[in-house]
């Protein structure tokens, strides 16, 4: 019992710690210092670095070349306005655990440390493995993960399992795990049509009205025949801009920017490819075209990281996770690749990037624990070795649309 209340009393310190730097994205602060104090504390070697003014962490236990890896981000969204208390500052209110980054994603990467801390104390080691953190998940995402990637580029090939904190639960911690996401594809046109007298058009003669068409029709669209354990693909516009030379002439132009999030059934050409046949059927010129992929979509099959994830959830909730491939992106589109299992667990996600972002105290507790219990399950058998074990006619892989 002891033992338990100095445990959490070690992550609770660590989030308030890590909570009051103000890692706004990109991270500058010396957060990721502090992390990397306490890794070399438990025996990690660590490389910390800036690429163009973000801060990543790449650490290994035990092995240059670790097969299994944490991975997690320092930074977080601006505070806003409308917080109770002092954002950068953590509170305890009612049980929960209030301030900015603390459920995404400082406080999935505080129950990781605590429970590295507990099993280290307990047993004077830990299992194999990597750790890697940027400063650089919530903004561009240009010089974060993908940073680190070209940095280990000699030691990719050993990551064969992938755990990220990022927040997955719908209520409570282990309610839901991610083996997947959709892939983002931003698209942009710029639209012309011939602007007419007001009191001389006709109705289909509008841009706008034309346009409007376009878009009634994308409502009910089916983009693709979908994908086993995917959402559907799905559009949303974001930006609808029309200029007219004068109050009494129609628009002549337009701007139209929308995001597919979409699963491996489509793809960047064929959805930007049913766009252009549907503006174009309502006889509007697109004058320019901006097409932007941010990640494509992943899955990962049922592995050893998967069914270790479960039994540790099991264990300490008494229930069986849902299985997720919803949501937004994650930096698990860049470690996707042929014969690598990522699976994303963390903290409940109402409350992130809104104010007043909080968690509850027994759903950190019970984070920390689950990652307890996978460690401790790796100081026996390694991830490979339980692959080897059950399941030895069937590669657990990373499949992309």
């Amino acid at each position: 019992m002891e033992h338990g209340i100095a445990q959490k009393s070690y992550l609770l310190a660590l989030l308030e710690k890590w909570v009051a730097f103000e890692s706004v994205t990109p991270d500058q602060t010396a957060c990721q210092q502090d992390i990397a104090d306490n890794l070399r504390s438990m025996g990690f070697c660590v490389d910390l670095w800036q690429d163009n003014g973000v801060n990543n962490l790449w650490a290994t236990l035990g092995s240059n070349n670790p097969d299994f890896v944490f991975v997690g981000h320092t930074d977080v969204v601006p505070a806003g306005q409308g917080w109770q208390t002092s954002p950068f500052k953590v509170s305890y209110l009612d049980n929960r655990v209030m301030g900015r980054g603390v459920a995404d994603m400082k406080g999935g990467i505080a129950a990781f440390m605590a429970a590295m801390r507990l099993v280290y104390d307990d047993q004077q080691k830990l299992p194999s493995m990597g750790i890697m953190l940027t400063g650089d998940e919530e903004g561009p995402a240009t010089y974060g993960t993908v940073s680190i990637i070209k940095a280990i580029a000699d030691k990719m090939q050993s990551i064969k399992y992938v755990l990220i904190a990022e927040p997955t639960a719908e209520e409570k911690t282990g309610d839901t795990i991610k083996v997947g996401r959709r892939g983002s594809l931003h698209l942009g046109f710029n639209i012309h049509y011939p602007g007419k007298h007001i009191a001389y058009a006709q109705y289909e003669d509008n841009l706008l009205h034309r346009l409007s068409k376009v878009l009634s029709a994308c409502e009910n669209k089916k983009w693709d025949q979908g994908y086993p354990e995917f959402p559907e693909t799905g559009m949303q516009v974001y930006e609808l801009n029309a200029t007219s030379i004068a109050e009494n002439v129609t628009a002549s132009e337009a701007k139209l920017r929308l995001n597919f999030r979409f699963n491996p059934a489509s793809n960047p050409d064929s959805l930007l490819a049913q766009m252009i046949e549907m503006i174009e059927a309502e006889h509007l010129n697109i004058v320019d075209t901006n097409v932007s992929c941010s990640g494509m979509p992943f899955y990962s099959p049922q592995g050893p990281l998967r069914q270790c994830l479960q039994s540790a959830i099991c264990q300490v909730t008494g229930k069986k996770a849902n299985i997720s491939t919803g949501g937004g992106t994650s930096d698990g589109r860049f470690l996707a690749s042929e014969g690598v299992e990522i699976i994303e667990l963390g903290l409940p996600r109402r409350s992130i990037h809104q104010a007043n972002e909080s968690v509850s105290m027994t759903d950190l507790v019970e984070l920390m624990q689950i990652f307890e219990s996978v460690l401790r399950s790796l100081m026996d058998v390694s991830l490979s070795e339980l692959a080897a074990q059950s399941q030895p006619n069937q590669q657990a892989g990373m499949h992309h649309g």
